[in-house]
């Protein structure tokens, strides 16, 4: 029941977020613009080559990639089924490019970094946000040491691809946010669709 709230909660703000940029309502158009002003003040070379960095390494197919290393690793315990998997981080991948589709929105004029596609929502934030919720889960169901240092990491991995996105404007704050809400949502349909084996107990 828990998940269920929170799918519906994540999926109604996903919803009412998008249709406010599709309306082009001035509160988020007047939010994204501060935002990306601020960041655009904090321009400096070196801060520029950190985030074009961060951006590459945190590509949305190559945290597809560590998240497949992740599973494979962790799946000694046979916790977390193949299919389940493949339904949420290929499958969320997929389904968030067809919401890209749907949205069209265009990307924010005079980006540090040229990138291709449109811009709701972010596909690097939807995709390490998915990645780190999938991993905090799985950490927190395996006998893992020290998995909470691992869930600072992920989620510091996070914040970091968050502000290369708004650093590099590459993205408006509600993509970001829509990224995240996706995120939220569609991993928690992949828990009530396919549901983990039960958790591996100790001897």
């Amino acid at each position: 029941m828990k998940r269920l709230v929170i799918v519906i909660i994540a999926t109604m703000a996903f919803i009412i977020l998008g249709a406010l940029i599709s309306d082009r309502q001035l509160l988020i158009i007047q939010n994204d613009l501060i935002i990306s002003n601020f960041f655009r003040n904090m321009v400096n070379s070196q801060l520029s080559v950190f985030f074009i960095i961060i951006a590459k390494i945190f590509n949305p197919i190559l945290v597809i990639i560590y998240s497949w290393g992740f599973f494979c690793i962790l799946r000694k315990d046979d916790f977390y089924p193949f299919k389940s998997f493949c339904w949420t981080v290929i499958g969320g991948y997929v389904f968030m490019e067809i919401i890209k589709l749907i949205f069209q929105r265009s990307r924010p004029v005079d980006p540090l970094k040229t990138v291709a596609g449109y811009s709701f929502p972010s596909a690097h934030t939807f995709e390490i946000t998915l990645a780190t919720l999938m991993m905090v889960y799985w950490l927190e169901h395996s006998r893992v040491r020290l998995y909470r240092l691992f869930e600072l990491l992920a989620i510091l991995m996070v914040f970091l691809v968050i502000l290369s996105r708004l650093y590099l404007q590459a993205h408006y704050f509600s993509d970001i946010l829509g990224g995240v809400l996706l995120a939220i949502a569609w991993f928690e349909i992949s828990l009530i669709i396919f549901p983990p084996n039960s958790p591996p107990k100790d001897n």
